[in-house]
Order: C-alpha cells, then structure tokens, then sequence
C-alpha cells in the first residue's frame, strides 16, 4: 500500500481540482504551461492509459477525439474553471484511434524520475502545515528524508533550500519558513546526538541562490559526427521542419528552432562544430518515438542511402540526443528503423511539403 506521503501526481491533480479549488492559489500561466506538460509527461514516460482501443469502442474514442475534448478544452479557457481537461489524449501508433489518459491516474514519482523537483513542491505546498495535534507537512520532509534521501541530511537540505528558491512563487509565505525550521531543528538534534554536521550551517533566508558547476562528461564512446551527402542547407532545411510541424494532442512544435541549429551542429561534421553530450527537448511521448525514428529514417534514404550505408549511425543520433531513446538497445532501435515500421499516415511528421523532389 502506498504512502500517503511519496509523490502522487494523480494526488496533486485532485487535490488541485477538488471543491476547495486550491488550484486558484498559484499562477495560472504556470498551471497551463509548466504543470500540465510535466503531468503530460510523467503519465506517458510511465505509459499510464486510462481507455484504449479494445476493438469495440472505436466511435466511443472518436467521439472524444472530434467532440468532448474539443469542448473541454474551450471550456478551460475560462478563467473560473480549472485551466486545462482532467484528461487528454495520446496517439497510439497501434491503433486509428486516440488514448485516453486521466489526470486523477495514481502516478508515483521517484526522486530519479523528470520534475521530482516540481511535483515534491507541489505536493508539499498542499500538505497541511497542521491537522488538529499532527504537523502533515513535517511528517512529509521527514519520510522524504528518510525514504526518498536516505537520511543523507546534507543532501535533502540543499535540495529543499534550492526548491524554496526555484518555486518561491509558492513556497514563500508558508511553506520556506518551514523548511527553515525543519533544517534548524535536525541541525539541532543531529548536533546534541553528536553527529558530524557542518559547522557553517546557513539559514535558508540568508543563502544566495548557490553557484550551479555545470560538469561536462565526455562524449560517450562511438560518437562521431556524421558525414553524409547532404549540404548545410539541406540538412537545415530538413531537420527545421520540427520547427514547422507540431504534435496535434499538445497543439506545440516537436522542437524549438534555436535547439535544431544546436543539433545539427553537434551531430553533422559538414558544420565543423564541437560536440557536446547535451540532450535536446522534443514534444513527444515514448508511445510517439515511432514518428522520430521514421523522421530520422527518411533523412537517411534521402541523403546517405548507398550500397553499404550504415544505419547504425542514425540510431547513435537518436540515442546520444533524445532522452527518450538514451536507454534503448541499438539493434533492436536498428531493426525498427524502417518503412515496415512506420506509423500510419496522421501519426507522421510530414516531409514532403517542405523539400524538393
């Protein structure tokens, strides 16, 4: 049975969305464009489905896909109401039809998962502070310290000192103070048991925001740029139709055209570029790897097809770029990079519309 206490986004949803409508205490720019594509995309890294395709429910599926969530999201856009569907949908590449996936899904969050940061402050700042004798919200750093930190006390501690910082919109008036006194307590016990705590402790409401190194790891082995037939401007031209196309369920590009010219910097020797091991954002869900694989697919028939070619290279590109192939077995990515499998026609990122024949 699960804790009350680990990081539930279906939990954060409803709390949220419940008849006390505490979603109105934090911004909404920030409800509509930083929590819902976090809580998008913790249910499809987890590939949570709520209803899919059974072979019968066709018109019920399509029908939420032409007409309720149409309206759902017209409704949202009202400023008395909750900004975004307690739902939405997903493609399946397997199927003609859309997922359906409901926010109010129990979705548990570790601290090595995408937006642990995020969903931890939210969760928290929906803690109660007090409930009759009990302190909820204590109760909740110190499971978090002891599960989630393994009472590693150094590490918790900066790591909420940070969260004050970056999510101070909502953490300030309540919550920071809190935390100050959570950290001055354990600093306390830690001290009159004896344990070794750093000396300089700092107050949370003295500390600067603390200087980030950024430690660059070495490119992994086998990368290498890619040489192909393809010059400059068609390689730009290609690769910028991510800029030009966008996925119909989020409505938002595939990529940003400042990370494209980074890309292609990085990854094509045609540019003379130094490389770097940087991961580049892309709008799309694992269910959705299909429609990149084929995208990069296409590029390599275009322009580096020959007797011999090796593949192999382009399924490096995806790897060693997109978090969401980083832990993908290279031969099996190989052996689905093809035409055999390619996602049916709506589910593709168009290509033809933007290049010469």
């Amino acid at each position: 049975m699960a804790n009350k206490y680990e990081i539930n986004t279906g939990s954060i949803f409803i709390q949220l969305t419940g008849c006390d409508e505490k979603w109105k205490i934090y911004d909404r720019q920030f409800l509509i464009k930083t929590f819902q594509d976090a809580i998008q995309s913790a249910l499809w890294q987890k590939n949570i489905i709520s209803v899919q395709y059974n072979g019968e429910n066709g018109s019920y599926l399509e029908n939420y896909e032409k007409i309720r969530y149409p309206g759902a999201l017209k409704n949202s856009e009202d400023s008395r109401v909750f900004p975004f569907p307690d739902y939405f949908l997903r493609n399946d590449n397997e199927s003609e039809y859309l997922n359906i996936v409901n926010f109010e899904t129990n979705c548990f969050i570790d601290k090595w998962d995408y937006n642990f940061d995020l969903f931890f402050s939210l969760q928290f700042s929906l803690t109660e502070i007090v409930k009759g004798d009990e302190t909820p919200a204590e109760y909740f750093l110190k499971y978090h310290l002891q599960y989630t930190f393994d009472n590693d006390f150094l590490k918790f501690k900066n790591f909420l000192e940070n969260l004050c910082l970056k999510y101070s919109e909502f953490l300030t008036n309540k919550y920071e103070p809190l935390v100050k006194r959570f950290i001055e307590n354990e600093i306390s016990e830690k001290k009159s048991s004896g344990s070794d705590v750093e000396s300089n402790q700092i107050s949370i409401v003295e500390k600067v925001i603390p200087e980030i190194t950024e430690v660059t790891p070495e490119l992994p082995p086998g990368f290498e740029q890619i040489e192909c037939e393809a010059s400059k401007e068609e390689i730009l031209n290609y690769f910028m139709i991510l800029s030009k196309e966008k996925n119909r369920l989020s409505d938002k590009f595939y990529m940003e055209a400042k990370d494209i010219v980074d890309f292609i910097k990085k990854n094509f020797a045609v540019f003379n570029s130094t490389s770097s091991t940087k991961y580049f954002p892309i709008n799309l869900s694992k269910r959705e790897k299909g429609r990149l694989t084929y995208f990069i697919y296409q590029f390599f028939q275009k322009y580096d097809w020959k007797p011999g070619s090796d593949k192999m290279k382009y399924v490096a590109l995806l790897i060693y770029n997109f978090e969401l192939f980083k832990d993908d077995n290279a031969k099996i990515l190989s052996s689905n990079m093809g035409d055999s499998n390619k996602p049916v026609p709506k589910n593709r990122i168009p290509t033809e519309k933007y290049l010469l024949p």
